[in-house]
């Protein structure tokens, strides 16, 4: 069939008219029996360090919360998202690409960190 113009008419289809299921149903059926594999990625990339001397030492109390409640004080080092990371990764593969060896990238890259410390 054509169209008014005389184009081909295009087939509709309805959207989520073929089979419906869950995202979470889908991804078991890929990957069975994964587990708690995101844990030790997140341990690995996002340590947590309690504030000596501040940690559950200030409290929440009414009306901001319904019973008073400690709150803890954590420092979260998420050095793999950070920008610098980023940064320092693609500075390494330019370098590789450019043929470069790795140990004058990083001896390259350290010159300017040895004189920082030695004027400081």
């Amino acid at each position: 069939m054509r169209d008014t113009v005389g184009h081909p008419q295009r087939r509709r289809v309805r959207l989520g008219h073929a089979v419906r299921q869950e995202p979470n149903e889908h991804a078991e059926k890929v990957f069975p029996s994964l587990g708690d594999w995101h844990t030790l990625p997140s341990a690995i990339t996002n340590p947590t360090f309690p504030v000596t001397g501040l940690h559950n030492l200030v409290q929440r109390v009414p009306p901001v919360v319904a019973k008073p409640t400690k709150e803890p004080a954590v420092f979260a080092l998420n050095w793999l998202s950070a920008t610098g990371s980023g940064i320092l990764l693609a500075a390494i593969l330019s370098g590789l690409v450019m043929g470069i060896s790795i140990p004058h990238i990083f001896k390259i890259y350290g010159r300017p960190s040895s004189r920082c410390v030695s004027r400081c």
